[in-house]
């Protein structure tokens, strides 16, 4: 069974929202990316603040590059038409 992506408390009217990727330093990818906007719609519902928190030794390592490769290089080509970049 996976493992929820993003965990959810709510405790005194603060939502608790932990990124639970730690084998990849919680690194953004669309599935996480997914369970973060249920879980802060769900807290902008129910919740007066919210925590974000990360469990590993860091919040979030960033975007999972191996994730967005692909929609980064069709972005670039668009505005440079004929190369993979600027």
């Amino acid at each position: 069974m996976r493992a929820e992506a993003v965990t959810y408390e709510l405790r005194d009217n603060v939502a608790w929202l932990g990124l639970n990727r730690p084998q990849k330093r919680n690194a953004i990818d669309s599935r996480l990316l997914a369970a973060l906007h249920e879980s802060v719609t769900r807290a902008q519902a129910e919740a007066l603040a919210m925590v974000i928190l990360g469990y590993s030794s860091c919040l979030s390592a960033g975007a999972w590059i191996p994730c967005f490769a692909a929609k980064l290089l069709f972005i670039s080509s668009r505005f440079w038409p004929g190369s993979n970049g600027p």
